[in-house]
């Protein structure tokens, strides 16, 4: 297993991610995923190879009231595909066409950052827009009819930091790494 680990990561992550977008439209051909709406990360250990696709932008439609999942996992050795094997793709979203109009006008709006949760939530006038990662968030409101960022309607700031685990007997001794080229 170890040999066809390292031989997968010396291939490179693009060799890596075209595994897994092979991976996943065999298993889900019907899914109509657009890879550009996605921040790609390929992961490895001495077990697997994971390939990660979070959306750059999470996008909830009005009046959606369900959970809907925006990113997934693929174990390129496995061909585990998280969260569709388990719980299917219903609850994926995937835009509409005026949806997507309205995604990509916001796009046009929003500093879109990498490593950044980018969520919008669509409310009857507004569109709730909210910016975060571990350590900073950053949310506000754009008038749906103007196109601009309504007055003070911002607030930002900085996550309390998590204190470091200090638990000796839990140790992962084989951690996932950021294959980065």
């Amino acid at each position: 297993m170890e040999n066809k680990i390292e031989t997968l990561k010396a291939l490179g992550k693009d060799a890596i991610v075209n595994q897994a977008t092979t991976i996943l439209k065999n298993k889900y051909p019907a899914l109509n995923i657009t890879l550009e709406d996605y921040d790609i990360t390929a992961w490895a250990n001495k077990k697997e190879v994971i390939v990660n696709f979070n959306r750059l932008l999470m996008f909830k439609p009005l009046n959606i009231q369900n959970t809907i999942y925006y990113n997934f996992t693929i174990n390129v050795i496995t061909q585990n595909i998280n969260p569709f094997d388990a719980f299917g793709t219903s609850d994926f979203y995937i835009p509409t066409a005026e949806d997507a109009i309205k995604i990509e006008t916001l796009k046009k709006q929003i500093a879109l950052k990498s490593g950044f949760v980018n969520e919008v939530e669509e409310k009857a006038d507004t569109y709730y827009v909210s910016i975060s990662n571990d350590s900073y968030f950053y949310h506000y409101e754009i008038d749906k009819s103007t196109g601009d960022k309504i007055e003070n309607s911002e607030v930002q700031g900085n996550w309390e930091t998590e204190p470091p685990f200090e638990d000796d007997t839990i140790s992962n001794n084989d951690p996932l790494v950021q294959i980065e080229k």
